[in-house]
């Protein structure tokens, strides 16, 4: 059994001072369904460990990383937030992924960002991030020509999908992408739906998998399983 390491969200208790590391338990159940990621089991991240201490300890168990979602980034608040409580957890949130996404990259280690996460990795790598409207729940994408060689594998397997709807549940959106990063999927808005980096096993998805209806379209991550198992 390989392991998938996946980082939390973060949150502080509202009625004495607590700072908790949470994570849906919808990703558990993703994860037991027995649904793409079989074979895999997750493994919780935490903050006050640095992630080269998990490379260390899980050495070639560790199969690859996933950013999950929650938390606004810190480059989305405003001053009045950025200093309060909430947003020193956005911070420190982003100051781990950002160390731990070029690890990583050092590593050769595949990571997906499932929309905070995917926000994350388009952020690092220079992407705009802007408010948008009309990004919950579900909606109408688009997919580039970039995914052509990705449609050649549901061409042969029956369980994999494509559709032109997601379920993102989102108030940021990536209104424009790095140079390094290649849109898989847009909005009607234009805005960024997926995308994958040039050249490492690096794949960004803003709707959400481990939700209701989120693996409907699954081609993108089993893409980015297939990295794992290429390794």
């Amino acid at each position: 059994m390989r392991i998938i390491a996946i980082t939390q969200r973060l949150l502080a208790h509202t009625e004495y001072y607590e700072i908790r590391e949470t994570l849906s338990t919808q990703w558990g159940e993703l994860f037991q369904s027995g649904r793409t990621l079989n074979g895999f089991i997750p493994m919780p991240l935490s903050y006050t460990i640095g992630f080269h201490h998990y490379i260390d300890m899980l050495k070639n168990s560790l199969a690859g990383v996933i950013l999950s979602g929650g938390n606004d980034l810190s480059c989305c608040l405003d001053s009045d937030i950025r200093n309060s409580q909430q947003g020193k957890l956005s911070i420190m949130r982003d100051d781990y992924e950002a160390e731990l996404i070029e690890i990583c990259m050092k590593s050769n280690i595949p990571l997906l960002g499932i929309c905070r996460g995917a926000q994350m990795i388009a952020w690092h790598f220079g992407s705009e991030i802007t408010k948008c409207n009309n990004h919950v729940g579900t909606h109408k994408i688009k997919y580039t020509k970039n995914i052509s060689p990705m449609q050649k594998l549901a061409e042969s397997n029956t369980k994999l999908k494509l559709h032109n709807t997601c379920n993102s549940f989102h108030n940021y959106c990536i209104s424009k992408l790095s140079n390094s990063l290649l849109p898989l999927a847009i909005c009607e808005d234009n805005s960024i739906e997926a995308f994958r980096h040039e050249k490492n096993a690096i794949y960004g998805i803003m709707w959400h998998i481990e939700r209701k209806d989120g693996l409907e379209n699954n081609i993108i991550l089993q893409q980015w399983l297939n990295n794992i198992r290429d390794k």
